[in-house]
């Protein structure tokens, strides 16, 4: 993890893997945690189970995500965006 910061209602969690950056959101509430779980920390290594967004050719126009009004990623950034994380809510992640 390289870097966590949040929204109201959200985190946005950067994260380097295989010599590439990416970054994801993980909602603060409306979590159900095994009672295994581990707290997330910057400069840890966790395994994670994230789904990566289909990526196009993003040439003809910019695209940009945002959550509550902050940007989390813009097509231009050469950061992979993932969807979702199965095995992470809130600040937590577990196997």
């Amino acid at each position: 993890m390289v870097n966590i910061d949040s929204t109201q209602s959200w985190y946005i969690i950067s994260f380097e893997y295989n010599n590439k950056k990416g970054v994801f959101v993980s909602h603060k509430s409306k979590c159900k945690y095994p009672k295994s779980r581990t707290l997330i920390k910057i400069n840890k290594t966790y395994d994670l189970e994230l789904a990566k967004m289909i990526q196009n050719n993003y040439n003809e126009k910019k695209l940009v995500f945002e959550v509550e009004g902050k940007e989390t990623w813009n097509s231009s950034s050469g950061v992979d965006y993932f969807e979702y994380a199965n095995n992470i809510c809130g600040l937590y992640t577990w196997n």
